[in-house]
């Protein structure tokens, strides 16, 4: 008979179908009554179905799970065949109902007309296959596969609002995440003074623990053209160091620097900007082993930065800056405050950034 299984997709049924049987002659050489319809049985010789056709469709089935069928033929007289070859067919595993966590952490470092997003990576009991942004009004203007995204054509000096989501394979879509509101930046004019966007990327190296992390972000400068001095936003997106406690116990961090208040400056002939930040640690592992940290342990007190380029700075093609900051002890730890303090507070902290226009 050729008897053929198919699963379903959501594992909860099975497609039967076979080649149609002849009724045979009888032995008196007259013809058989003929064909009348087919019994389907299952493994444990249960008659599951009476059909007609050559084909059923046997469900409320569980899956995952291993089944076997045989059919029968039988004719117009009530006579039966033989068994055909069993068939065995797994069901599918069932259908993928959960989303992913929504997307935390977004952060956005805007210019006159675009801005960069950044999130962190969400999670999902089988994958996560992208992410989609969403505008105030509910519009998705974004749909990317990894966890940034560059939204162009915005209206400078203008506030926004986005959202972000994940979503997996099976068109599960995670909840939003926490709104992040921005302001785009002026356009420069192309002068010495105006409004300036740059991209920023370096690291800092933190002396106690004798580590370093990666730094990215971005800059919003507006500059008097007759000072040269500018106020400006500066973003500093998460990041995640390798450590050594004891001068030898290896460590992760997640380290976050978050600005206090507005960075200033001057950009006459070389750049120079002082910001307070403080520095959390929302993460802290051992061997993959997470030991401390969260969203409130942070520095007691912000650390001043003081940054300079080694020479004349160009808004345009960018410098690098560099400087030194001292890291206050830390609070809200999980009881672990004056272990992390100990290898981590103190100064000589060095930071390294590149800055671009963007």
């Amino acid at each position: 008979m050729n008897l053929k299984a198919v699963g379903s997709s959501d594992g909860k049924s099975v497609d039967l179908s076979w080649d149609p049987s002849a009724d045979p002659k009888n032995a008196d050489g007259s013809a058989g009554s003929g064909v009348a319809g087919y019994e389907v049985y299952d493994q444990a010789g249960k008659k599951i179905a009476d059909v007609t056709d050559p084909k059923t469709t046997v469900t409320g089935l569980t899956p995952g799970t291993e089944y076997t069928y045989t059919v029968k033929a039988k004719d117009k007289a009530g006579n039966v065949s033989a068994a055909s070859a069993a068939v065995k067919v797994t069901t599918g595993p069932a259908a993928d109902t959960v989303a992913p966590s929504a997307p935390a952490n977004v952060v956005a470092t805007p210019a006159p007309t675009s801005v960069s997003l950044t999130w962190e990576k969400s999670t999902d009991n089988v994958a996560v296959t992208g992410y989609e942004v969403y505008d105030s009004s509910g519009k998705k203007v974004a749909d990317v596969t990894t966890n940034s995204a560059t939204l162009n054509g915005l209206t400078p000096d203008t506030d926004y609002t986005v959202t972000v989501k994940a979503k997996d394979k099976a068109g599960n879509l995670s909840g939003a995440s926490t709104p992040v509101k921005f302001h785009t930046g002026k356009e420069s004019t192309g002068g010495e003074g105006g409004e300036y966007a740059f991209k920023v990327s370096g690291s800092t190296f933190l002396k106690a623990p004798n580590g370093s992390a990666p730094l990215t972000g971005g800059l919003i400068a507006s500059v008097d053209g007759a000072t040269k001095k500018y106020t400006g936003d500066l973003t500093l997106n998460p990041t995640t160091g390798d450590f050594r406690i004891l001068g030898f116990l290896p460590v992760r961090a997640g380290l976050v620097m978050t600005p206090q208040g507005k960075v200033t400056g001057t950009m006459d002939g070389k750049l120079v900007a002082d910001v307070n930040v403080k520095v959390g640690v929302p993460s802290l592992s051992f061997f993959g082993i997470p030991l401390a940290g969260g969203e409130k342990c942070t520095t007691r007190t912000p650390s001043a930065l003081h940054l300079e380029s080694p020479g004349a700075f160009d808004p345009v093609k960018g410098s690098k800056i560099s400087g030194t900051y001292k890291l206050d002890e830390l609070e809200n730890c999980d009881g672990l405050e004056p272990l992390l303090s100990a290898f981590t507070a103190g100064d000589g902290n060095t930071i390294n950034l590149n800055v671009v226009g963007r």
